[in-house]
């Protein structure tokens, strides 16, 4: 039989059944033990609050929740009038609770509790058989079989939820390397993200999670699409649509399209569905055409004008109140021009800035202070401004409007630098970055040198892949603001992404000083990077101060990635056993993470912890990512404390293959080489760890010290 290479990915372990599989495979799993039953009823699918937000609960119910909830929790079969309750275990969990309903009373009757209690465990045996067919075999996820099922509902009758759509690239030379990552980012988003997962192959996951509103799915949108780029993805684009109660099956429709869209937009991007389907009413959005060029005729062959929005904050303003209550406040020469329902402009020909400013004033004093308490906001804007379009400036006008809301119902913008910074922002959180740069560009040009709108450039040229603009961006922020706290962190992430790990540590640790840091959102990811950082450049002990700080300022227990890298740290610094403790709880948290398994193992063998599975562990992590130097180091250096040593420079000679001026490595494949009496070989290696540029502190000492001792030995 021939054997798979070492570095194939190994394949993920069958799971039990979760409560995401009966939210997904409701249809299926109803169809299944329909079949199956022996006596004519009717079934439905109940899951108890603890199946999270999505769960499904029958509408009418022949007991009440609590009641089927107690039955749920005791694990066994019970009847309650003509209806059986039927618990569903696998292993040790109860996932949900089938009800067989309008049964015939006799049947019931009949019923032996040893016989019901085998029944749940043959449904619960089916069930897991039903959910192979719906499941990718290397991910474990829904594939597009068991989407088509959920969605192909066409009506969702249970919360509301949004579909996220997720294509992720690495850029990987060879295939087994693209199945390694594959699996790898799986494991990620099982541990990071809530909900049912789909994978629909090409890189291509989906998420499924309940609907709070449409900013908290662009929040969650953009902290993914953070979070995947620094796992170390070359491209990652989010596409996602929400429904509310029913249209399941166009949401999955406007997910796709939305993905689309993304793509189109740059390496690192995003689109939410909704904007696709309400262009027409998107905030900046010019009206219909033909209101478009009544505007046009008004201040065509005018060398300059001024235009002003109205828009009523509500819906109680009533029909045409922009004759009614506009028209009065005209001066000589302007123009009314109604837009839609809630809008209408008023253009001012051949008025300069100034007066256009002054105009504005008076009308939203005017529009404000009338005795039916209804409120207007007013944005404005004048031409030529830049180098827009006279078409353009009814878009500038819609950007102050965009501006105005910030202010609350009644408020009057003119447009300038800040309107472009809010519109910039706007379409930064809908995932335009193409659009937002522009915006952010043009306000540079009113307002030169606007440290918020310079930082929010630098932010959305980074999003762009375009780091050494965006440096630029955050160091001109910082000659006019050193201690600008959001620059610092972004600049240090600048440096870090073009491997500059000493100059990005050197910004985030200013960045750690500023005063009040903690409380801003941006502060999120400062200790995890920093701690990376560290462990990365083997400043361990700054680790973990970091990461004790992380634990108590941000309350980080739940995140893996402290834990990983606590262990890390500890393990580098003489720690054993808090190492052991950190890890574990890491992988209890991630158990796919392949650091966490190869670190733990290395410490199993080092610590007399156990042999066996020390080295299973280590085995598993090479068998999910063979082409990670660090993992072939960790295995030469755990075969080393066995005494296997041809095993051990194998290993060691393997790791350096992938990273060839690793100074750790060459070190251990010295020590491995003076175990084995090839003095001059060793001799070599610490002699080259010398000549390498890249190589901390104690690496050096360490070398000379072997160095001298085996010059010692030959004298």
């Amino acid at each position: 039989m021939t054997m798979l290479p070492a570095a194939f990915p190994a394949c993920r372990p069958e799971r039990p059944l979760q409560a995401g599989d009966f939210i997904i495979l409701e249809e299926a799993f109803v169809r299944e033990v329909s079949a199956l039953q022996p006596l004519p009823a009717t079934v439905a699918l109940w899951q108890p609050a603890s199946a999270g937000s999505l769960r499904c609960v029958p509408t009418d119910l022949p007991a009440t929740d609590a009641e089927i909830e107690r039955i749920w929790q005791t694990g066994a079969p019970e009847i309650v009038g003509r209806t059986l309750i039927l618990p569903v275990a696998v292993g040790e969990e109860v996932p949900a609770a089938f009800l067989f309903t309008d049964v015939d009373p006799a049947f019931l009757r009949k019923m032996d509790a040893q016989w019901l209690a085998g029944f749940a465990q043959e449904v619960g045996h089916r069930l897991t058989r039903v959910r192979c067919v719906f499941t990718d075999p290397e991910t474990g996820f829904f594939n597009r079989r068991g989407a088509e099922l959920f969605f192909g509902k066409g009506r969702w009758r249970g919360p509301g939820m949004t579909f996220f759509l997720v294509h992720v690239m690495f850029f990987q030379r060879t295939a087994i390397r693209r199945l390694q990552q594959i699996n790898r980012l799986a494991s990620f988003l099982e541990a990071v993200v809530g909900g049912p997962l789909f994978y629909f192959g090409q890189g291509v996951f989906g998420v499924l999670a309940a609907h709070v509103d449409q900013q908290q799915d662009r929040v969650f949108a953009h902290a993914l699409l953070r979070r995947l780029k620094r796992e170390g993805a070359r491209r990652v684009h989010v596409g996602f649509a929400g429904v509310a109660g029913s249209g399941a099956g166009q949401m999955f429709t406007e997910a796709w399209q939305a993905l689309a869209e993304a793509e189109r937009r740059g390496p690192f991007s995003l689109c939410d569905g909704s904007t696709l389907r309400r262009r027409s009413t998107h905030p900046l959005a010019l009206p219909a055409t033909a209101v478009v060029r009544r505007l046009q005729r008004q201040w065509r062959g005018r060398h300059r004008f001024g235009l002003i929005l109205l828009q009523a904050d509500g819906p109680s303003a009533g029909a045409g109140w922009p004759a009614r209550v506009v028209a009065p406040l005209l001066q000589d020469g302007e123009g009314l021009c109604e837009l839609d329902d809630t809008t209408c402009a008023i253009c001012l020909p051949e008025v300069t800035r100034a007066g256009v400013q002054a105009r504005l004033r008076e009308l939203a004093r005017a529009m404000n202070s009338r005795p039916e308490g209804i409120s207007f906001s007013l944005g404005a804007a004048c031409w030529p401004c830049l180098d827009y379009s006279r078409t353009d400036t009814l878009r500038n006008c819609r950007k102050a409007l965009l501006h105005a809301a910030c202010y609350g119902p009644g408020s009057a913008v003119f447009f300038d630098h800040l309107s472009l910074n809010v519109s910039g922002d706007y379409w930064y959180d809908e995932g335009d970055y193409r659009q937002a740069v522009r915006e952010y560009r043009n306000g540079l040009r009113l307002c030169p040198g606007e440290t918020n709108l310079m930082n929010s450039l630098g932010v959305t040229l980074a999003g762009m892949n375009r780091h050494r603009e965006a440096i630029d961006c955050f160091r001109q922020v910082l000659d006019r603001e050193p201690d600008n706290f959001m620059a610092l962190v972004n600049l240090g992430y600048g440096y870090q992404a073009v491997g500059r790990d000493g100059a990005a540590i050197e910004q985030l640790e200013k960045a750690c000083t500023v005063k009040f840091h903690a409380g801003m959102s941006e502060a999120r990811d400062l200790y995890p990077q920093l701690a990376r950082l560290y462990c990365q450049t083997g400043r361990y002990g700054r680790a973990r101060h970091i990461l004790e700080r992380w634990r108590h300022e941000q309350g980080g227990e739940k995140e893996f990635l402290l834990h990983r890298l606590l262990g890390e740290a500890c393990m580098e610094t003489g720690r054993p056993d808090e190492a052991m403790q950190a890890l574990q709880v890491a992988l209890r948290l991630f158990p796919g993470n392949d650091e966490s398994m190869s670190m733990l193992g290395l410490l199993y063998i080092e610590e007399g912890q156990g042999e066996e599975v020390g080295m299973s562990l280590l085995e598993r992590a090479l068998s999910m990512d063979g082409m990670h130097p660090g993992h072939w180091y960790r295995n030469a250096r755990a075969l080393l404390h066995l005494g296997r040593l041809e095993e051990a420079l194998q290993a060691a000679n393997r790791s350096l293959r992938l990273q060839r001026n690793a100074a750790g490595t060459i070190l251990l494949k010295g020590h491995i080489l003076e175990a084995m009496g090839r003095h001059r070989g060793a001799a070599s290696c610490y002699a080259r760890v010398l000549t390498l540029r890249r190589c901390r502190p104690q690496e050096r000492k360490e070398a000379e010290r072997r160095l001298a001792r085996l010059a010692a030995g030959r004298a």
